[in-house]
């Protein structure tokens, strides 16, 4: 059986991040969902509401012979605004929040490799003063995972990392 990496992008409007993510060369598979609130089997009604403290994700496997996470991250930031607090275009709301979701130590700093090289980018473009956080993005482990079709296997991943 094959092993693939996984990560799960919180990047706004899901269908809009997954579009984006499913055309890179190396992903394998992508699927819309929610991540990091306090109930079980949300409905999009709920998450909608912004009192579930989920948000709008997408959980990402690739082929890391293909696409590096590294890679992945940076397209990630590329395709969305990672100043942006709560918020992608004309979504708002804490569900669209910004977040790179990591489902293991190693993968954390390659991604905070990225940011600062993000942030150090904004900063000599006059986005962020010094010593200001630039890039506004949850940086963590998923949580909660619930797949648009149920309870999504990565859930059993994390609880293991969690234990």
């Amino acid at each position: 059986m094959l092993y693939f990496p996984e990560i799960c992008l919180a990047g706004g409007c899901f269908w809009g991040t997954e579009h984006f993510i499913k055309k890179i060369y190396g992903v394998v598979s992508t699927e819309t969902g929610f991540a990091n609130g306090n109930t079980d089997h949300p409905s999009y009604k709920e998450v909608y509401t912004d009192t579930t403290g989920y948000a709008e994700c997408v959980h990402v496997q690739y082929d890391n012979t293909l696409a590096s996470l590294r890679f992945l991250t940076e397209m990630f930031f590329r395709a969305i605004d990672p100043t942006s607090l709560n918020r992608q275009g004309e979504d708002e709301g804490t569900r669209y929040r910004t977040g790179i979701y990591f489902v293991s130590q190693s993968q954390v700093e390659p991604i905070e490799s990225v940011v600062a090289e993000v942030e150090a980018a904004l900063g000599a473009k006059g986005g962020a003063s010094a010593g200001e956080k630039a890039v506004d993005a949850d940086l963590t482990l998923p949580g909660r995972w619930w797949g648009l079709g149920g309870k999504h296997p990565l859930s059993r991943v994390i609880e293991e990392t969690a234990a």
